[in-house]
């Protein structure tokens, strides 16, 4: 124990046989650092300290061994523990209390009667997870296969069951995510939701999901329409919904040129492209990078790509911030139908 200033310093460590004589074999140290208002400590008596401290902890009155002392202490780094997502816990004191971890490293959670959605990141042996609509973080111990949460109680794994031939590698709801984050185009989706053995989660919450997730309406409905068919047959063409494509083709951007850098304040950008016969309107999509990650393939908070509607064929907008952007456009004939995207085209903003 050392007195310094504004905190008392306390040196833990375990003990095994506590006999000061047997060196313990593999210890933990730790050190709690004890803050008080300046000048509080000025009068302090150690002996009524060290008096307060034996209470919870056997204070060591033995020797500092010397330097050469035999017994090597080597502290264990906390192991990392790998989860297999995705999850779902089951609490052991209310069945109905179930989290599900996800494997985009977001999670749902039941509990008394409640729904929470959030994210969560595992550190060591601890599993923090967030939940925005409260504004509350939550750490939950990962013991073995199960975990522990802050008051005790444990939650226990729900092992699934063996995968039957026909569900082994079927397309599954995290899968269609994926492909959506990354770009996909919705005729790519569909066309491997069709050729493709199914199991996807179409309930309520699962489809509110997939939303959030930048899932776009046609691969929905098609995802819905999928799981009308027995799993790994063909939908019928009345269950999946196609995306048509305005047969005049898609946009090509023309300003600015891929690839420019901008360092004009307010961020004021103003994008083209090329008409195409039969459009009533233009959709444009507008994403930006942070640390090297574009926003919808963000792990811990993925976000779809902004968007804007033009009847004409530019569009001006006010970018973010001094960072890298995008922007990609596609073209809406007068019945809703809407083409297939162009490809991304890259900007920067300095400042």
């Amino acid at each position: 124990m050392e007195i310094k200033g504004t905190e008392i310093l306390v040196k833990v460590q375990s003990c095994g046989s506590c006999d000061p004589s047997t060196a313990e074999p593999d210890p933990y140290r730790a050190a709690l650092s004890l803050q008080f208002q300046k000048g509080s400590l000025d009068a302090a008596n150690s002996k009524q300290i060290s008096d307060a401290i034996g209470e919870v902890f056997k204070i060591d009155s033995s020797p500092t061994p010397t330097k050469d002392s035999t017994a090597v202490v080597v502290e264990k780094p906390p192991a990392v523990v790998q989860l297999r997502l995705p999850a779902v816990y089951v609490s052991a004191q209310s069945p109905a209390d179930q989290l599900q971890l996800n494997a985009d490293n977001s999670f749902s959670l039941q509990e008394a009667g409640q729904k929470y959605r959030g994210t969560f990141v595992v550190n060591g042996n601890s599993l923090e997870i967030n939940i925005p609509d409260t504004n509350t973080k939550n750490t939950m111990t990962i013991q073995g296969s199960n975990l522990a949460d802050p008051s005790g109680q444990t939650w226990a794994l729900r092992e699934s069951s063996a995968p039957t031939s026909s569900s082994e590698g079927a397309l599954r709801n995290e899968d269609i995510i994926k492909m959506a984050k990354v770009g996909i185009d919705d005729a790519t989706i569909i066309a491997k939701i069709e050729s493709s053995k199914r199991q996807f989660d179409t309930s309520t919450d699962a489809l509110i999901q997939l939303k959030q997730s930048g899932v776009s309406a046609p691969v929905l409905k098609a995802m819905v329409g999928a799981v009308i068919s027995p799993p790994g047959a063909a939908p019928t063409v009345a269950s999946v919904a196609t995306v048509p494509v305005l047969p005049s083709g898609v946009p090509t951007p023309l300003t600015p040129a891929d690839g420019s850098v901008f360092d004009n304040i307010p961020r004021k950008t103003t994008v083209s492209w090329t008409a195409i016969s039969g459009a009533v309107e233009y959709r444009v999509e507008v994403d930006y990078s942070f640390s090297g990650v574009w926003a919808p393939e963000n792990p811990g908070h993925p976000t779809p790509p902004r968007t804007y509607s033009s009847k004409s064929t530019s569009l001006s907008f006010n970018f973010v911030g001094a960072q890298p952007g995008r922007w990609r456009v596609s073209a809406i004939d007068g019945e809703g139908r809407r083409s297939e995207p162009s490809p991304w085209w890259n900007f920067r903003y300095t400042r």
